[in-house]
């Protein structure tokens, strides 16, 4: 072969290269933009799926909360019992209870973003759980309805037997600013020591030793002192309980504490029944759905009176676009 046709053989063959491997990176880029644009287009989908809520503190509206001047004229099963009671807690006075805050917890607790991926979700407690047979007015309502047990006290020495499984929660008596309110057994006042409060949550934790969530009864003096709320939040947590605030008091300073240990503070909107009327109740339980569709989530708390019992079971139509769950499903049982 001449050098001058070797000379364009080879310019053929070189040519034929680089149009083959341009041919080879056009081919490359195109796979990658499609690609890509299925990815994006995924992920899209995705974040579609998800509804964006923002968790702000529950509105605190003194005439909801549940105290002795705003409670319903009926008794309530504590009230019903007239047994004299023996405190457990010591009466020493090393607890400084100057040092009530005034603050609100609005000041407190910014605006928490939460995504909640499978709808929106009301929890509902109710408190003041003592006996076997309000355990099973509770489970005849078709719903996720948490129990929140008293502590063995005068009411039943065998009160904590009920909590048989992680959904039930414990109902703990603390000081209120009505005397005739602290008369329970076992209830924890401002005035005891450190040692007492951490010696009563470790007795809690031994009775319930499945219970995740634990709220207060009464309290407003309690969770408003900032001294003994510190000792008490400090001892649930060496435990294992998260506190949910029954919001009490206006003044209670809960939400300093989640906010000074990076916790959700997790607190009570609606009591349902302040009113033992059935039409209240109802009204209440459409308060508390609201707040669910708006913020995402909703605490709602009740009592076993037979009331409440009869609306639970026969509203089922009031909770459509709310799922109601168990405390312990509203944020996975994490603080």
């Amino acid at each position: 072969m001449s050098p001058k046709k070797s000379s364009i053989s080879h310019k053929k063959k070189r040519k034929q290269s680089i149009d083959y491997l341009y041919y080879a990176s056009v081919t490359t880029i195109f796979i990658l933009v499609i690609f890509s644009y299925m990815l994006l287009s995924l992920e899209t989908k995705k974040k579609s799926q998800l509804i964006t809520c923002e968790i702000s503190l529950p509105s605190i509206d003194i005439n909801q909360e549940r105290t002795i001047n705003s409670a319903p004229t009926i008794p309530s099963p504590m009230r019903d019992h007239t047994s004299p009671q023996v405190s457990l807690q010591p009466k020493i006075s090393d607890m400084n209870t100057k040092n009530i805050t005034t603050t609100s917890p609005k000041e407190h607790n910014p605006k928490t973003p939460l995504q909640v991926s499978d709808g929106c979700k009301l929890a509902i407690i109710l408190d003041d759980i003592a006996t076997p047979s309000q355990m099973r007015e509770l489970q005849k309502i078709p719903l996720e309805i948490t129990p929140s047990i008293f502590p063995p006290s005068e009411l039943s020495s065998t009160s904590h037997l009920l909590a048989k499984n992680s959904h039930a929660m414990v109902h703990l008596p603390l000081e209120s600013k009505n005397r005739q309110m602290n008369t329970m057994q076992g209830t924890l006042f401002v005035r005891d020591s450190p040692q007492d409060i951490y010696n009563r949550i470790k007795e809690l934790r031994t009775l319930f030793p499945y219970a995740k969530y634990i709220n207060n009864h009464t309290g407003g003096v309690f969770t408003a002192d900032k001294n003994a709320m510190s000792t008490l939040y400090s001892a649930l947590m060496k435990y294992e309980f998260i506190f949910v605030d029954s919001l009490t008091s206006k003044d209670t300073y809960v939400p300093h504490l989640a906010n000074k240990h990076q916790h959700r503070y997790l607190a009570r909107d609606v009591f349902l029944d302040n009113v033992r009327q059935k039409d209240a109740i109802r009204n209440q339980l459409k308060k508390a759905v609201k707040i669910a569709k708006k913020h995402g989530v909703a605490i709602a708390i009740g009592h076993p009176y037979p009331e409440t019992f009869a609306v639970l079971r026969e509203s089922n139509s009031i909770f459509e676009g709310v799922e109601v769950v168990y405390i312990d499903r509203l944020y996975g049982g994490e603080w």
